[in-house]
């Protein structure tokens, strides 16, 4: 997968400096797929993204194997109920069984998610990253010229 672009300006941008977008667009670029909009048209109506890896218990890897079940729907509508919206699911190899992209309101729902799988005893362990957009990540960098930041003597 390539990084995250930004779209184009766009007549809401009038007004705006060189660089500087109102209607953003995050758009992910997977290799041999058209390209997928993640976030909303309006900048204000974004939540923030998160990545989310799950490793499932066995348990629930024997109920698979035994009744195989699409889980995507399942956490799909998991996110819808606390207000996101999952925009990806991977089952995979390695460390983790699963890996969710999903866009939620806030903080308070990421954990209400991971804790809900958790508790279901379906997962042993959920590790959810807090993603930045270009434009968010390009803001930190500015922000971080101006700190004062003394490292230890």
């Amino acid at each position: 997968m390539s990084a995250l672009a930004l779209s184009g300006r766009t007549k809401d941008d009038a007004g705006l400096g060189r660089g500087q977008r109102r209607d953003r667009r995050a758009i992910m670029h997977v290799r041999g797929r058209p390209p997928v909009v993640l976030a909303p048209t309006n900048w204000e109506d974004a939540m923030a993204f998160y990545l989310m890896r799950a490793q499932y218990s066995s348990s629930a890897v024997e109920a698979m194997v035994k009744h195989p079940q699409h889980r995507e729907e399942a956490l799909r509508k998991r996110c819808a109920a606390l207000g996101g919206k999952m925009h990806h699911f991977f089952f995979c190899f390695g460390e983790y069984d699963a890996v969710v992209l999903a866009e939620l309101p806030d903080n308070k729902s990421a954990a209400a998610l991971s804790m809900s799988a958790e508790g279901s005893g379906a997962v042993t362990m959920v590790n959810t990253t807090v993603l930045l957009t270009v434009s968010e990540a390009m803001e930190s960098m500015k922000a971080a010229q101006t700190d004062q930041y003394a490292p230890p003597r």
